[in-house]
């Protein structure tokens, strides 16, 4: 009689598969197009900006927009085949409906290849454990503090101590 049984058993185990796991590694995130994400946020209207010495199109997507991953955008906006710009050149954007308007404090630091938050605080403080000061005073630039770009410019507060106080 057991051996009746358990066929009826799997079956309603077999039911029960038919629901949704989950588990984050089974369930792909839907993908989204760039046109779809960035639609509400721009107007129709194509603006101009002047290259500068050093730009890179991820700079110039954060300082229109205040998120470096317009960079994606302006790419094809601009129908560019490669990522290097050319001082003076101009690249036209979808301007945004507001400005993005980011005054940092501190001084500038210009992030080098091989650099990490952690480095520029030893750097800059004498000490790796300061790297959040700097994560936190960056924040609209640095989306992942494990994530620090060269050819960025970063800004830190300077001590208010001078070497004199530090007799």
């Amino acid at each position: 009689f057991k051996a009746l049984e358990e066929p009826k058993k799997y079956e309603e185990v077999a039911d029960t598969r038919e629901m949704p796991i989950e588990t984050p590694m089974l369930v792909e995130a839907p993908k989204v197009e760039a046109d779809e994400s960035f639609k509400a946020e721009l107007s129709d209207e194509y603006s101009e900006y002047v290259v500068q010495q050093g730009d890179t199109l991820m700079m110039v997507g954060f300082r229109l927009f205040g998120d470096y991953n317009y960079w994606k955008e302006l790419k094809k906006w601009n129908k560019l085949s490669s990522l290097k710009l050319e001082k003076g050149s101009v690249l036209k954007y979808k301007a945004p409906r507001e400005e993005f308007v980011w005054k940092p404090n501190g001084l500038p630091h210009l992030v080098r290849k091989g650099e990490y938050l952690g480095s520029i605080s030893k750097d800059k403080y004498g000490t790796v454990k300061r790297w959040v000061e700097i994560f936190n005073n960056n924040k609209p630039l640095i989306k992942n503090p494990n994530l620090v770009f060269a050819g960025f410019t970063i800004y830190y507060v300077p001590d208010k101590r001078g070497v004199a106080s530090e007799n």
